[in-house]
């Protein structure tokens, strides 16, 4: 009889159980920082490693592909006061220079890409348009 009564509950819990850990994985993949580039740039080793959204100005763009050919876009994002990011995102993405962008993705102070170092960079995983 009790196992009959544990299953039972066991079932009717089931579904809210569930919930409540879906809900808490998307709270900490959402987990992002709405900051600003100067903010950014100002204090740079408190943004490493966190996933952050900025937006900007896209200036000095560039589509390219690495040596296995794969695509990708690099650019700087741009603030009123001119301040920079700049950004990394895989494939070539639909944008111009001068468009304003809200990109989101991971921030690293430093970034090595074959020869080459760069500061203050973010991989971005999506974007928007905003202007």
């Amino acid at each position: 009889k009790k196992i009959y009564l544990i299953t039972i509950l066991l079932t009717l819990l089931a579904p809210i159980l569930s919930f409540s850990y879906i809900s808490c994985a998307q709270d900490s993949q959402a987990g992002e920082l709405d900051s600003t580039i100067e903010k950014v740039v100002s204090d740079p080793t408190q943004y490493e490693g966190k996933k952050i959204m900025l937006e900007g100005e896209v200036s000095r763009l560039k589509f390219a592909k690495s040596f296995t050919g794969k695509p990708y876009t690099l650019f700087e994002l741009v603030d009123r006061a001119s301040n920079m990011i700049n950004v990394y995102a895989e494939g070539h993405l639909g944008i111009e220079k001068g468009k304003i962008l809200r990109i989101h993705g991971k921030f690293s102070t430093e970034k090595s890409y074959f020869l080459f170092k760069f500061k203050n960079v973010v991989k971005a995983r999506s974007f928007e348009i905003l202007g």
